[in-house]
């Protein structure tokens, strides 16, 4: 027999997985979608109520366990090493926290191995490959070079296409100060 089961649905909770492993232990999680292998497989645990969380690529979200909600994993080993999490986007292969994090709540990485530098860490996001971000309400725009084997120093360009230093702004500048 060549058939191998492909996923589940549950109608009751509106739970979708779809991959070997995928979402393997939600028993009570609502409104949940695992897909690739070992996707969310121990985000939905048996004793977790879970709600709305979206896990794409192979192993996204594995290592997340709890009552966690509002999540969105895409990439392989997106979210990966995560242990709680709520109300995260995390986009990028690889894109995830450091080793021994514990909380991430309100961030946001994109790009390839992006990374939550902190073990707890709150509003904080990294835009660009290998982009770390350290601190707690803080955007990062780009690989800073030595920082998480970043091999150079992204530039940063506002209307230019072509930035010749850290930070390139073509055209005017307006301050506004309020009391």
């Amino acid at each position: 027999n060549n058939n191998i089961k492909a996923g589940r649905i549950d109608h009751i909770n509106q739970n979708v997985s779809f991959g070997a492993a995928a979402g393997n232990s939600n028993v009570i999680g609502i409104g949940n979608v695992a897909i690739g292998d070992s996707a969310g497989v121990n985000f939905f645990s048996a004793l977790s109520s879970s709600t709305l969380q979206t896990f794409i690529g192979k192993n996204a979200g594995k290592t997340i366990g709890g009552a966690n909600s509002l999540n969105t994993f895409i990439g392989g080993e997106a979210g990966n090493g995560l242990t709680i999490a709520s109300s995260n986007v995390i986009v990028g292969a690889n894109a995830k926290g450091v080793a021994g994090v514990t909380t991430i709540s309100n961030g946001t990485l994109l790009g390839a191995n992006s990374k939550f530098g902190l073990q707890s860490i709150t509003n904080a996001t990294a835009i660009g490959s290998q982009a770390q971000v350290n601190s707690s309400n803080s955007i990062v725009l780009g690989s800073v070079s030595g920082v998480n084997l970043a091999g150079s120093t992204a530039k940063v360009g506002v209307g230019v296409n072509a930035p010749l230093s850290r930070i390139d702004i073509e055209g005017s500048m307006g301050t506004a100060i309020s009391t």
